[in-house]
């Protein structure tokens, strides 16, 4: 049986250019972060870094749908993993939903990869959702998870961390 439990929320009762989620215990198989966002204008992009790694030590790729349309897209090396799509502030109401794996982040054997899905909309006419893989290519564990956008959080915004762990 699989077990799920929160480890921390952060909800933004104001406007915030990110959101960090420190000292994670290593007591989990998976991590699994689920937001449901707000960017803070145009062009939304989410972007993740681990550890305060800055260093151009990820890659990521992408498919997004909108309808009748597929994109695709890949970028390495990078110095964040990048999982494009963030509903942006012209569309209040409206917020995207995210849930992002990180898988076997506590594992000193291998890289930390994560796999995503994003469904979100740019305009009214433009909703969308999108597929997102990557990789950090440390073997150090998570012991940090940096979220942020371009343009920064609109109050509202949610971040949800769980641990994962198969019994």
């Amino acid at each position: 049986m699989a077990i799920i439990e929160a480890i921390a929320t952060t909800y933004l009762e104001a406007d915030a250019a990110s959101v960090t989620f420190s000292s994670i215990p290593a007591t989990y198989e998976h991590l699994q972060l689920r937001v449901s966002e707000r960017a803070d204008g145009p062009n939304g992009s989410i972007r993740m870094q681990f550890n305060d790694d800055t260093a151009s030590n990820y890659a990521y790729h992408r498919m997004r749908g909108t309808g009748s349309t597929v994109s695709t897209g890949v970028s390495s090396p990078n110095s964040f993993i990048y999982l494009i799509g963030a509903t942006t502030s012209d569309e209040a109401p409206f917020y995207g939903g995210n849930i992002i794996d990180i898988l076997d982040y506590a594992n000193s054997n291998k890289a930390t990869t994560i796999q995503a899905v994003v469904g979100t909309r740019l305009t009214q006419s433009s909703p969308f959702v999108t597929f997102n893989s990557g990789l950090w290519t440390s073997t150090a564990a998570v012991t940090k998870i940096k979220i942020y956008e371009y343009n920064g959080w609109k109050r509202g915004s949610s971040f949800t961390l769980y641990g994962l762990n198969s019994s």
